[in-house]
């Protein structure tokens, strides 16, 4: 199966671990997620960055309500006072296997792996919307063109839709998409 996969989806974690008396003991984690309905691969390495972040969040006492209350009280598993820090994060990457050789978007350079979604302390944790945007989404627009997602304008629309399926509430996906360029002028009488 792995041979027809053009790309995967992988969990990567690196967090201290908040139980534990010393402080620079980690809690590393991977697993990779391979499926030839690229889709499902994607909401499955989701769902399994999901209940990493509620298992965290019940460790202590909490629950989760939205992507930015997590993180600001997972904030223990993120940094430590001892002033060495380590690059800590969970973050789902989008890893190309088999990029075919004439992409739809040949002037967009994309990357072999990419941080498609993550919380933590790496990076901007904002900048997965524009890799959703200008590197995800070429990808499954280039497979649909070429027949390999399914036909017609429903199956780009259920694309859309499911690359926009985080688990982040509507208002904190709201901030992150796209501004448009175009100033509004206001109208008066």
């Amino acid at each position: 199966m792995k041979s027809k996969i053009r790309f995967h989806y992988e969990l990567h974690i690196n967090l201290y671990d908040a139980n534990a008396c010393c402080d620079t003991q980690m809690i590393q984690y991977q697993e990779s997620f391979y499926d030839t309905d690229y889709l499902a691969a994607r909401r499955r390495a989701l769902e399994v960055y999901q209940n990493w972040i509620d298992v965290l969040l019940e460790s202590i006492g909490e629950n989760y309500y939205s992507r930015i209350q997590a993180v600001k009280s997972l904030g223990n598993f993120f940094s430590r006072s001892n002033g060495i820090e380590q690059p800590t994060f969970i973050e789902v990457r989008c890893v190309i296997d088999k990029p075919y050789k004439n992409w739809e978007y040949p002037e967009k350079k994309l990357p072999k792996v990419f941080t498609m979604f993550a919380a933590g302390t790496i990076g901007s944790n904002e900048s997965f919307a524009s890799n959703i945007f200008n590197k995800e989404y070429i990808l499954y627009y280039d497979l649909h063109r070429r027949g390999r997602l399914g036909e017609g304008d429903g199956a780009l629309k259920e694309i859309q839709e499911n690359l926009l399926s985080l688990p982040i509430t509507k208002t904190e996906l709201g901030a992150l998409l796209p501004k448009p360029k175009v100033k509004i002028k206001k109208v008066t009488e």
